[in-house]
Order: C-alpha cells, then structure tokens, then sequence
C-alpha cells in the first residue's frame, strides 16, 4: 500500500485511534494505533495529535512557562529569538512535554522540565560569575604596564619651599 497523503494519513490515525479506544480504552498504546493506521510508531505526527496542546508567548529570555516549570528553548538557526511568540507546549501521555512553533519541534522535555536530549550547544554553555562579566585579557601579560601610585606631575608644597 502506498504511503498516504496528509489528510489521508490524518484520517486513517483517527479511524484507528477510534477502533482501538473502542476496545481496548483510553489507556491503549500509541504503537497499537499506529500500527493499525499504519504510519510509523513515534513519528512526530502520533506525538502531537495525541496530546494535551496549549499555547504559551516565549519569555525574553527564551523560556516558556508551563505548570510551575520554566523550560529552555534552545538557540535556533532560522531565527535570533523567538522571544514574543506564540508556541505550542504538548504535553503526551507518557509525561512527557514537547513545544513546537508552527512545524518546527524545538524542545522535548521530562515532566520535571529538563531537556530531554543534550545538545553541544547546551555542554558547552560558559557560566558567568557571580558579580559582572567573565573577565577577559586584553594584553598579553608580558605587554601589562603594572599599576603603582605614581609621583603627583605637580609640585607639593614641601617640594616648592626647596
């Protein structure tokens, strides 16, 4: 059989969600219904449509606020920030919670609000101290003029009397 279109796809999953509901109760796994809808199991199509989907606005620091739990939207390549728009945060049967923004997944997460996958992006975060900026060199150490308290250019009154 080949592989159906959108609407044709969408349609054959609620058949099959409806058929295996009937039988089996709310309970039944998402492989049963994909496998009798035949589209594969885990797909990004069966992770959304059976889901609890609410719309959230992504802080100005890139997180979104769901149920207590703040969840870190991770940099994207197709846009500097998507502070100010509207997502999608879904959350699955297994606990699980996802956010999309229009087609694009950007982040799956535990119950408890941590990322699920690590990305290199995220390991190779560098955390600024506690007070300021991370302190960077600006000359190499052997070019430094040291800093000492220098002689006053104007004469003193001592020194004016000699």
């Amino acid at each position: 059989m080949p592989r159906p279109k959108s609407d044709d796809k969408r349609n054959a999953l609620l058949a099959a969600a409806t058929r295996i509901i009937v039988t089996q109760g709310l309970s039944a796994p998402t492989m049963g219904i994909a496998k009798e809808a035949r589209i594969a199991n885990g797909s990004l199509f069966t992770d959304l449509v059976f889901s609890l989907q609410l719309e959230r606005t992504v802080n100005r620091d890139n997180t979104v606020s769901f149920q207590n739990l703040v969840l870190q939207i991770e940099k994207v390549s197709w846009r500097g920030t998507l502070a100010g728009c509207t997502v999608t945060v879904h959350q699955h049967l297994e606990a699980t919670l996802s956010i999309t923004y229009g087609p694009q997944r950007l982040g799956r997460y535990t119950s408890q609000g941590e990322p699920m996958v690590k990305t290199s992006a995220a390991l190779a975060a560098v955390e600024k101290p506690l007070r300021g900026k991370v302190k960077k060199q600006t000359f190499p150490p052997r070019l430094e003029i040291p800093q000492t308290a220098r002689d006053s250019h104007f004469p003193t009154a001592s020194a004016a009397g000699l």
